[in-house]
């Protein structure tokens, strides 16, 4: 699938060549599909995805995953060392991520120790579009609860950051069953009120 344009609108990033753990190439193709190159591989045991272009489109960050977690890594076009941005053990909270065109790194991070098991903040580093070197430690900007959000998008300077929210509610319900045991009778939510709850167990006192 189609992961991202770079800034002018020259070139269209695209997964191929599906493995164990997802696409295992990423390819450039011009905007009417011409020209397709592919930019770089992995092999079976790993994947590459999620591509977004620098200002100057010479740089791009991606995802790289194996069965140790996934990690962002950043490279330049031309074919330099591949950096690592952030390890797996940094992105096992990370929902999505967005390079925006001055080098700033937002990510949607799950709050590991909230009640609500979807809430997410925002979190900020700056990448340098020119080296791929960190310029700003990871920090979190946003103090929000009770709901999460992912697929982050923003506007062509950089101003704007669009995302999708999403929120979610546990629900039991409690019913009896026939004498045979086939079938439930006189379902009813448990408990009665609307919060959001879920039964653990049941024990054997009733």
């Amino acid at each position: 699938g189609a992961y991202s344009i770079s800034r002018d609108g020259s070139s269209i990033a695209f997964g191929a060549t599906k493995g164990k753990f997802g696409p295992r190439e990423i390819w450039l193709m011009g905007p009417n599909g011409e020209g397709a190159r592919k930019l770089y591989d992995t092999d079976e045991k790993s994947a590459i995805c999620c591509v977004h272009f620098s200002e100057n489109g010479q740089r791009i960050l991606y995802l790289k995953g194996d069965q140790s977690g996934d990690k962002i890594v950043t490279q330049d076009l031309q074919g330099g060392p591949v950096a690592t941005i952030l390890s797996p053990s940094e992105m096992k909270t990370v929902k999505d991520f967005l390079w925006l065109i001055d080098g700033r790194l937002l990510l949607s991070k799950v709050e590991v120790d909230s009640t609500s098991n979807d809430t997410c903040n925002l979190w900020m580093m700056r990448v340098d579009p020119q080296t791929g070197s960190i310029t700003e430690k990871l920090r979190k900007v946003t103090n929000w609860s009770g709901f999460g959000f992912g697929s982050l998008s923003a506007t062509a300077d950089g101003k704007r950051v669009v995302f999708l929210k999403s929120s979610s509610s546990l629900g039991s319900y409690l019913g009896d069953t026939n004498a045979s045991g086939t079938r439930v009778l006189n379902l009813r939510h448990f408990p009665l009120s609307d919060s959001s709850d879920a039964i653990a167990d049941w024990t054997v006192d009733s």
